[in-house]
């Protein structure tokens, strides 16, 4: 816990790191509470279509919040390698469009159903 705090106080960026980190452990555990719940009513085939909606519904919500935040990651790695003046990482720009593509994916596979935007059909 020292190492942590000194790690903020003499750089910022750790604070970052360190809130992206919760940020994703916590899009993580939406992913499994949709997967994980899910899975009793897909092994005993439920006819209860509504229930696993549901579920797939928090799964993808996880699923996208991820993808989301590593964009973001990726996102202020490009901004403060560029305000410092080093050189880009390899490959960061393919993992922010497949980032950025995973999200926009994923939102159109959650609301884009029959053009209606995800009401009661």
């Amino acid at each position: 816990m020292p190492v942590l705090i000194e790690g903020v106080i003499s750089n910022p960026y750790t604070l970052v790191v360190v809130a992206l980190s919760l940020a994703g452990a916590f899009a993580f555990i939406t992913f499994l509470r949709g997967t994980l719940s899910g899975l009793k009513q897909l092994t005993t085939i439920n006819e209860n279509a509504e229930e696993l909606e549901h579920f797939r519904t928090y799964a993808i919500w996880g699923v996208a919040l991820m993808a989301f935040w590593f964009a973001l990651w990726e996102t202020i790695r490009v901004v403060l390698a560029f305000v410092q003046g080093e050189p880009m990482p390899p490959g960061l720009w393919v993992a922010a469009i497949f980032a950025a593509g995973t999200v926009i994916y994923l939102l159109k596979l959650a609301f884009g159903k029959g053009g209606g935007g995800g009401g009661h059909h």
